[in-house]
């Protein structure tokens, strides 16, 4: 299967693209790694088309940042959000985290916000 795979030098990060390429879907599934201590920061671009996003915590915890709102989530939670503010990816543990993000634009279906599972 060929899944491409990328880590950032400097945190140690690995994305890992799980959805096959060149398949024309909506979604987009990716795995993530993040090692103890990492942190990972996302500017949040307002898009012409809407991108929402969910994250599953398979292993470990993640300390995630949405705008000014902060979610504490341990394996097994999932926050569903839409992809239009700042967003900080953080691992305060000495333990990796491993979980999976769940990409689609959206040009359907209205709100925002988060909501946790």
């Amino acid at each position: 299967v060929d899944q491409h795979a990328w880590r950032d030098p400097e945190t140690g990060y690995l994305r890992r693209n799980l959805s096959p390429p060149g398949f024309p879907s909506p979604i987009e599934l990716v795995e993530v790694i993040l090692p103890p201590g990492a942190r990972v920061a996302y500017d949040g671009v307002p898009r012409s088309i809407g991108i929402s996003q969910q994250v599953w915590v398979l292993e470990g915890e993640i300390e995630l940042t949405v705008g000014a709102d902060i979610h504490c989530l341990a394996a097994g939670d999932c926050l569903a959000m839409r992809v239009d503010r700042p967003t900080t990816f953080r691992n305060p543990t000495d333990r990796p985290a491993r979980y999976v993000l769940a990409l689609t634009t959206d040009r359907t279906r209205a709100g925002g916000g988060e909501t946790k599972l």
